[in-house]
C-alpha cells in the first residue's frame, strides 16, 4: 500500500526508468561504537535517476542476522533524513512528520512517499505507516522504500502550506541518513556515509 504521510529481501522493484539503472548500496555503521549485535542495516539508491515526475527513490534494508527473532521499534520513528543541494543547502519538505529531519534536532518538516514494506521478499501486512513496532525472524529482513517528490522553494517560513509545494527539481543532491534502533532495552544509532545522486531530465 502506497500512502503519503504528513510529515519515513531481496530488493523489491523501483519503477522501470528510460536509462540504465546505477544500484549502488551503502552500509550504515554504528555511531559511538554503540550497535545491535548481529544486526546490519543497508541503503539502496541509483546514484543517476531520471524525473520521470516520481521523485528520487531508495529503500532501506534492516537485515536481523541473529537465531533468534527480535521486535524493533518503527524505524519511522527513529529515522533522520536530509537531502541537500549542490551548493549545501538543506532542501525544505511540505509536510509535518514522524520523522525527524536532524540528527538530535527537533521533530521538523519533512514529505515523504512510503512505498511498500516487506519481511524476506513477502509484503508486509501491517500499515508501516502506523505500527509501533516490526517483529524479524531469525536470519531476515524487513526493507522498506521511500520516495521524496515535493519539496518547497527555498526560504519559505514555517507554518508550510500545501499549496507551496514543487515537483523536485533535476540537479545533484547530497542525501544524509540515519537511524536509531531499538530493540527492547537495547538502543543504538546508526548512520551511512552522504551521498551523492544525480537527478537528471529524461532528455540528458
Amino acid at each position: 500500500m502506497k500512502q503519503h504521510l504528513i510529515f519515513f529481501i531481496v530488493l523489491f522493484s523501483i519503477p522501470s526508468l528510460s536509462k540504465a539503472q546505477k544500484i549502488k548500496r551503502f552500509p550504515f555503521s554504528a555511531i559511538e561504537a554503540q550497535s545491535i549485535e548481529n544486526l546490519s542495516i543497508i541503503i539502496s539508491i541509483d546514484t543517476l535517476q531520471y524525473d520521470t515526475q516520481n521523485g528520487l527513490f531508495f529503500s532501506i534494508r534492516i537485515k536481523n542476522s541473529n537465531l533468534d527473532s527480535i521486535i524493533i521499534r518503527n524505524p519511522f520513528d527513529f529515522l533522520s533524513i536530509n537531502l541537500l543541494n549542490d551548493r549545501g543547502n538543506r532542501i525544505l519538505f511540505p509536510y509535518d512528520s514522524r520523522v525527524i529531519t536532524s540528527y538530535k534536532l527537533p521533530v521538523s518538516q519533512a514529505s515523504f512517499i512510503i512505498e511498500e514494506a516487506f519481511l524476506n521478499g513477502e509484503l508486509y501486512d501491517s500499515d508501516i505507516s502506523i505500527v509501533k513496532d516490526v517483529f524479524i525472524p531469525p536470519n531476515a529482513n524487513f526493507e522498506f522504500g521511500l520516495r521524496i517528490k515535493d519539496v518547497l522553494p527555498a526560504g519559505l517560513n514555517k507554518p508550510y502550506k500545501l499549496e507551496q509545494k514543487i515537483k523536485i527539481a533535476k540537479g545533484e543532491y547530497t542525501l544524509i541518513c540515519y537511524l536509531g534502533i531499538i530493540v527492547g532495552e537495547k538502543k543504538a544509532q546508526y548512520g551511512v556515509k552522504p551521498i551523492k545522486i544525480n537527478y537528471l531530465s529524461c532528455k540528458d
